[in-house]
Formats: C-alpha cells, structure tokens, sequence
C-alpha cells in the first residue's frame, strides 16, 4: 500500500522528458524546410557581416600595398635619372648625319607629355603618396590621380589631382584642413615643385570649371587638389594652390 503513491508520482515524471522527444521529433518532421531555411540565413547575415567588417582593412590593405610597389618604381626611376645624369657628364663625339639621310615625317603630330612619376608630399598634414596617371576609379584605388588633360608639374596652366577622402588609402582625408600659406610639393626623379595653398572651398561635382587654369596677375603655374566630402556625396572638396616666387619658396624651406 505504501509503494503505490510512489510509483504513480514517478511514473509522470519519467513520462514527461519522453513525451517532449517526441513533440520535437514531431515538429522536426513537420518543418524540417524551415528549419534548413533559417540555418542558411543565419550563415548568411554572419558572411555578409563578416564581409562589412574586413571590407575597410581590404580596401586600406590594397592602396597601402599600391602605393608600395608604385614607391618603388619610383625610386627605381630616380635611381636611373641620377645614373644617365651621371653618363652624361662624360663627352661623347657623334658624326653629324649626312644631308638627305634624315627625312622629315610628314604632318607628324607632336607626341602628348608623358606624366612623370611624381610625389605629392603636404607636410601640414601628414601626406605624402606617389601620384598615378587618370582619374577613374580603378587608378583612384592605388593613389591620387592626375587629371590627364591637365598641367604637368611645374608646368603652365592648372595641374589638377583627385583623391579618395574616405576610401582605399584616404589620401585626401585631411586636405580641408590645409590652411592659405601652406606648402604642397610635387616631387618628381628630376625636380621638385613648391605649391602654396591659397584657399579651400567647396563646390558641386557638377563644376568642371575648377580644372580650369585661373587666370591670375602672375599666371604661375596652378595646382587643383579635389576630393569628396562624404561618401555618396554631389559636394567636392576644392584646394587651391599656386607656385610661390623664388624668394618665397627659400622661406617654405626654412
């Protein structure tokens, strides 16, 4: 009589964990689709965030590695230019060609300037990158690039560079930090161009005329720095610059 009370007090409790097996193994055969389709999103949204995560340190890893190897062309090229200034000191005789065995190419088409491998170094904030050649995306993603219609360095008329502000190797981050005086310096393998900066301002993406040359009283050479302000944005960044009289690049230096 005494065991009977605890036999059926028992018995429910070991029913109990039996009874919730086989309620999930029911479910699990009702919406095992489900179940497969919520594993798979969730494997998802943790790829895509993982992606989000890494995909800043990946566009910073490439310009960073970019501007490695375009460094060291760099070099590589001043190397040489020291090398053939050096050839050349040596006086060498060469016969004068015979009248008549150089003929004259007709309506040949003088060939365009080739941009130089240049540095663009601004030291009030910390920048100093090698330049590459256009302005499309895929050269902005190693370096600031140099508009090709524009001025070479030192050269006449208006020398435009774009950089990224926010994305790759952030270039341009700091430039509407620069103040009117500050130095930017375009330095190639043979020589080295001293820009003062003579205001920052911002305008649409809509105004070309910014790659213009300004006409100025003393028509120096002119250097245009254009960057974005945020991403996805129609504003532009605007640095204007110009190169300074001898006397007052010898005070940059000081």
């Amino acid at each position: 009589m005494s065991g009977a009370p605890a036999f059926s007090i028992i018995l429910p409790l070991a029913h109990a964990p039996f009874s919730d097996a086989l309620h999930e193994l029911s479910l699990n055969q009702e919406f095992p689709s489900m179940k497969r389709a919520a594993r798979s999103a969730l494997s998802l949204i943790f790829i895509l965030g993982v992606i989000v995560a890494l995909w800043p340190l990946g566009q910073r890893t490439y310009g960073l590695w970019s501007q490695y190897k375009l460094r060291s062309a760099w070099h590589a090229e001043a190397a040489a230019t020291q090398h053939g200034k050096a050839a050349s000191t040596t006086k060498r005789s060469h016969p004068r060609p015979k009248a008549g065995l150089l003929k004259p190419v007709a309506h040949a088409k003088p060939q365009e300037a080739k941009w130089p491998p240049t540095e663009i170094v601004i030291p009030d904030i910390g920048l100093d990158s090698v330049v590459v050649q256009g302005v499309q995306e895929a050269d902005l993603r190693s370096g600031p690039g140099h508009y090709p219609p524009s001025a070479l360095p030192g050269a006449a008329g208006n020398c435009v560079i774009a950089g990224h502000r926010n994305l790759y190797g952030s270039w341009f981050d700091r430039v509407n930090e620069l103040q009117p005086g500050a130095t930017i310096r375009l330095r190639t393998p043979r020589e080295t161009f001293t820009y003062q900066v003579l205001n920052v301002d911002m305008v649409t993406d809509t105004d070309t005329s910014v790659m213009e040359s300004r006409p100025t009283e003393t028509s120096r050479p002119q250097l245009t720095l254009i960057t974005c302000t945020t991403p996805l944005s129609s504003n532009r960044i605007i640095v204007r610059a110009e190169m300074p009289s001898e006397e007052e690049i010898s005070q940059s230096w000081q």
